[in-house]
Order: C-alpha cells, then sequence, then structure tokens
C-alpha cells in the first residue's frame, strides 16, 4: 500500500459540527491543496519558501550588551553572513546547491535563503560585535555604545 493511502485510511474521523458533520477523512473532503501540505496549490510553493525563509529573533538586553538570538536549526554556521552597513545589522544566509540523494517519501524541511535587518540607531559599538552559533542557534552580541545609551525614564501620565 502506497504510503499517502495508509495515511488516508488511518486518519478517518468525524469533523464539523453538528448540523455539518461529515464522516470520513479530511483530504477526501477539502482536497490535496490543503491535507497534502500545499502541493499541487498554484501558490503553495511560494508560500512554502517565504515561510521557511522567516527566521524567529528573540532580543535581550543586559547592562552593557544587547543579544540577538536568531532560530535557525539545521544550518551551516560558514553559510551565514553578517554585516553592517549605514548603521543597519544584516543576517543572511545563503545555502549551496546540493545535488538530491535520493527520493524522499515525505518533504518538509529545505534549507532556504534569507535575510533579516535590524536598525542598530548608533547605540552598538559595530566594530565589537561578535557572533557564534551553537545548537541551532545564532547569537550575535551587540556590545552598547556607553555614549548612545541613555537608561530609559518614566513619563507619567496628566
Amino acid at each position: 500500500m502506497h504510503n499517502r493511502e495508509a495515511f488516508d485510511k488511518t486518519n478517518q474521523q468525524h469533523y464539523g459540527g453538528r448540523r455539518g458533520r461529515c464522516k470520513g477523512n479530511f483530504r477526501s473532503h477539502f482536497g490535496e491543496a490543503f491535507a497534502g501540505g500545499f502541493r499541487g496549490a498554484p501558490w503553495g510553493e511560494g508560500l512554502r519558501k517565504r515561510m521557511a525563509g522567516h527566521k524567529s529573533v528573540n532580543i535581550s538586553e543586559t547592562a552593557d550588551h544587547y543579544r540577538l538570538s536568531l532560530y535557525a536549526a539545521g544550518l551551516k554556521k560558514e553559510l551565514f553572513s553578517i554585516s553592517v552597513s549605514d548603521d543597519v545589522l544584516t543576517i543572511q544566509y545563503q545555502p549551496q546547491a546540493e545535488e538530491a540523494s535520493g527520493t524522499f517519501l515525505h518533504e518538509e524541511y529545505q534549507p532556504v535563503a534569507f535575510k533579516r535587518s535590524f536598525q542598530l540607531n548608533g547605540k552598538v559599538l559595530t566594530e565589537n560585535i561578535t557572533a557564534a552559533y551553537t545548537d541551532g542557534v545564532l547569537h550575535v552580541t551587540l556590545p552598547k555604545n556607553p555614549e548612545a545609551h541613555q537608561p530609559s525614564q518614566e513619563i507619567k501620565v496628566a
């Protein structure tokens, strides 16, 4: 039995509201476009690449530096490019074109190129920026510029 047929037969369920209760499997009622990870949909490939190219970032702050943590598991650290130009930090990733080593029964992950940029607003000593890639997270340490850094202040609402 083909893998997709096995999935369809084992995922029989009831879904929908009281009046519109359907019996059967999701794929037969809503089509290949949605149940198959958007395969076959004309807009599916672009959507998949756009979503894969967005990498989540957390930014934290200590007394002397900012820390940017970009979540990018499964990538090669030597293919990252980090640059600063006109007070904008840019992080890029460009995967190498690799030959397919075989066919997949199911494929959800492909390394794709991405680019993220962050405005520094003069608050960072750009010549002292450091980066490390460990456990699927790119950590970029941005030392604060003591001349530009002013502590936040409380403003009372009248």
